[in-house]
């Protein structure tokens, strides 16, 4: 491919999710910090750079995640740096920080990384065709962490290279962070959540970072002291000269690769998000890039930090899409915030106690306009030519004791995509039809996009943009989950509907975790790979006949014909719709239409195949 050429790119974000977003309402309503209290437990959410601070830092031993993320956690990536405190959480840092601390390992990384980057740019058409940049960055992501991590990559930007080993990698790792997702929702249930099909994917996962671990220490054993000066970094060898403990050092690889193999693709795709609606800000950076050297001069750490207005672009887009929108700790023990207290201003201290939860929204400190300017929504990295953010106010890598050990490798990994992709094309040009900004998660929040869906379309009946004739009322029908979602509806615009009908629906959700493990998901693209092989792994299906006969028909009362043809032609739907259900689901009380509330006397979903009135 000619270099120098346009590309005219779609930077995708993906699916759409207003979590950041509805957070930071909430902000704007009842303040920097406020708290509810949810099943007996009182969860606290602020974006006072105070507060952060003293969770994070002055306060850190109050704090801890253990209690959070062990259960979801342990069985796939085992007990780490990523879901421990204490004792263990420091013994993992101190096994793990030395490497990261080396003042070659950028440089160093850069010689692998620059061959991952080289392929990933030869996949962007040179004819100035559209091209969705989030897979390919995802892909990059991926081998260059596999290749830090194990000192292999597991090359899924070429097809021709990938192993089947590998492969099985792949495809483990996505069952298998798919089901952390659902112990994080299901917390304590493991006879729930701990399936044939999960054992399966940790043993895969666990059996192939091992292999690297032997390998590692066989390697490192071989060559003793005679590379005095390495010609490269590869975590597996740090830690086997560092401890004998195989099983807490494949632990802690995949505890770091968890994070890694996101992190950057994540942050470019948000990079070029912002570039392809800002192509003056793309014609500067191109500038400073080019007149700093030629494409074949070599790259460094230094020299990359040295291109100011690069680093700028950068800080910027971490404020507005930081990679982790919120952080979440969990009292250890009874403590005081410095502040969120009292009414009505909530300066003074707040006492919390053990077993409380608070969550601070990266994405809305980073916003506030009383600390980034009244422009604080806008996308400008000029601002970063006189902002100096206050302490604590700008944290898109954490802070404190638990600060990413690996910032350092990452921005080194993002400015360097970013100058070779630059340095290869003249311009860019957006092709998305949403030009704002879609938050994107690994497990897909799809309720929230639903529910925009619903907003969207009776505002186009009422407006006669829908066969081009205006109608006077609007009522909205659902069927079980499409009754979640117009609930949703009626909660976030009160207005758009005159009338509701709710079918196969009750408003407890106590029962729904049976119905949503009796869903048995599997990976569609896996599953029917001849139907859905084009479909990222967020797209799952019912993985045989007994889920979809569990959850749907009630025997023996059903035609089996019909039960057989939901078999053959089932389709897909997304882990994030079953994981999201309660967060578009409240009560409704500035709606004031009629609703008509209809259900069955067996319904299994929300009544466990008994809505009999009063007796459920």
């Amino acid at each position: 491919m000619a270099k120098s050429t346009p590309s005219k790119g779609r930077s995708s974000s993906g699916i759409k999710n207003r979590r950041n977003v509805s957070m930071r309402v909430l902000f704007d309503t009842y303040g920097h910090t406020f708290q509810v209290n949810s099943w007996n437990q009182t969860k606290i959410f602020s974006i006072e750079p105070q507060n952060l601070q003293s969770v994070l830092a002055t306060d850190f031993t109050s704090w801890g995640v253990q209690p959070l993320r062990l259960f979801a956690f342990e069985p796939f990536v085992g007990k780490g740096i990523m879901c421990s405190d204490g004792t263990f959480w420091k013994h993992s840092r101190a096994l793990i920080k030395p490497t990261f601390a080396r003042n070659q390992i950028a440089d160093l990384h850069l010689r692998t990384f620059d061959v991952q980057v080289k392929r990933l740019i030869a996949l962007i058409p040179g004819d100035g065709s559209s091209v969705d940049l989030q897979p390919l960055f995802g892909r990059l992501a991926f081998d260059s962490s596999a290749e830090f991590l194990f000192g292999e990559s597991i090359n899924s930007l070429s097809s021709a290279y990938i192993t089947k080993n590998a492969q099985d990698f792949l495809d483990a790792y996505d069952h298998g962070q798919m089901l952390i997702g659902k112990r994080f929702q299901l917390p304590h249930w493991n006879i729930l959540t701990w399936d044939r099909k999960f054992r399966r994917s940790c043993h895969v996962a666990h059996e192939f970072v091992e292999k690297h671990v032997s390998r590692a220490r066989d390697e490192t054993e071989k060559i003793g002291e005679k590379e005095a000066t390495p010609t490269r970094f590869i975590l597996a060898h740090e830690l086997v000269k560092a401890s004998r403990d195989e099983v807490d050092i494949r632990n802690q690889l995949l505890n770091v690769f968890l994070p890694a193999h996101e992190a950057t693709g994540v942050a470019l795709t948000n990079f070029f998000f912002q570039l392809a609606r800002n192509p003056a800000v793309y014609l500067r950076l191109r500038k400073e890039i080019l007149e700093s050297g030629s494409y074949e001069d070599l790259w460094t750490f230094e020299r990359l930090k040295s291109l100011r207005y690069l680093q700028n672009v950068i800080h910027e887009t971490f404020r507005l899409n930081p990679t982790i929108g919120t952080t979440i700790c969990i009292a250890l023990r009874d403590t005081i915030l410095p502040t969120g207290g009292g009414s009505p201003v909530n300066k003074t201290p707040l006492y919390v106690n053990k077993g409380d939860i608070i969550t601070f929204s990266l994405y809305s400190l980073h916003r506030r306009k009383d600390l980034f300017g009244d422009d604080a929504d806008v996308f400008r990295p000029e601002r970063w030519e006189t902002l100096r953010p206050s302490h604590w106010s700008y944290v898109p890598f954490s802070g404190g004791p638990r600060v990413c050990l690996g910032q350092n490798l990452a921005l080194t990994e993002l400015a360097y995509a970013l100058v070779k992709i630059v340095q290869t094309f003249k311009t860019i040009e957006n092709r998305d039809p949403v030009l704002e900004f879609i938050e994107v998660y690994k497990l897909t929040t799809e309720t929230f996009i639903e529910v925009e869906v619903l907003h969207g379309l009776a505002q186009l009946f009422r407006k006669g943009s829908v066969g081009g004739m205006g109608v006077k009322h609007v009522l909205g029908v659902g069927h079980s989950f499409g009754s979640i979602l117009q609930v949703g509806a009626n909660v976030k615009d009160p207005k758009d509907f005159d009338g509701v009908v709710l079918t196969a629906f009750a408003g407890a959700l106590t029962n729904l975790p049976y119905p949503i493990l009796g869903n048995d998901p599997s990976i569609a693209a896996l599953n029917q790979p001849e139907r859905f092989g084009i479909l990222s792994y967020a797209y799952v299906v019912h993985n045989d006949a007994i889920a979809i006969q569990e959850v749907f028909f009630r025997y023996p009362d059903f035609d089996p014909s019909i039960f057989q043809n939901q078999v053959d032609r089932k389709d897909t739907y997304t882990i994030g719709e079953e994981y999201t259900i309660g967060a578009v689901l409240a009560p409704a009380t500035s709606y004031t239409g009629p609703v008509d509330l209809v259900a069955g006397f067996y319904d299994y979903p929300f009544c466990l195949g008994n809505c009999t009135f009063p007796d459920n």
